[in-house]
């Protein structure tokens, strides 16, 4: 085990069965804490009561950064829509690709696997059936935001 996630508060979550018959998105205050397991704390994921931002900070609740759409310019560059690293200044550090898979014409695509890119284009890691892989070692905020987000994708999902 490299680190345990462990609500401090809120994160009852509707589940993914609620959630796909649900009208509106889950966006209650939780606090998660990520500790190793000798209970170093390494980071904290946060959202404030009606807000759909999940906000990563450090032990002090200082931010580090988030995930987000992106849909428009970034950095003064524009992407198609995909999710992205920003630190606590709304600097790009890297975007997530994700692959799609679709059963059918008639149901909407899964977003199934993704691959982690740097802002200078490198791909520097891999998320595949519940295994995160990095390619590199990264400075701080955006290590710390590529090992949240599996967390995040499940929490994102209604887990």
């Amino acid at each position: 085990m490299l680190a345990e996630a462990m609500p401090v508060h809120g994160g009852e979550g509707a589940g993914a069965f609620a959630r796909q018959f649900s009208e509106k998105y889950d966006t209650s205050a939780f606090s998660i804490r990520v500790a190793s397991p000798d209970g170093e704390v390494l980071f904290f994921l946060e959202r404030s009561e009606g807000e759909p931002i999940i906000f990563v900070t450090d032990p002090g609740h200082r931010m580090i950064g988030r995930i987000t759409g992106t849909r428009d310019l970034v950095d003064g560059r524009r992407f198609r829509p995909r999710d992205a690293f920003l630190d606590v200044h709304e600097e790009l550090l890297g975007t997530i690709v994700w692959e799609e898979q679709r059963w059918s014409t008639q149901t909407d695509a899964i977003k199934r696997h993704c691959d982690f890119v740097s802002a200078d284009e490198r791909h520097i890691g891999r998320f595949e059936r519940g295994i995160l892989r990095l390619d590199h070692r990264f400075p701080r905020p955006l290590h710390t935001l590529i090992v949240a987000s599996p967390i995040i994708f499940h929490i994102r999902s209604g887990g």
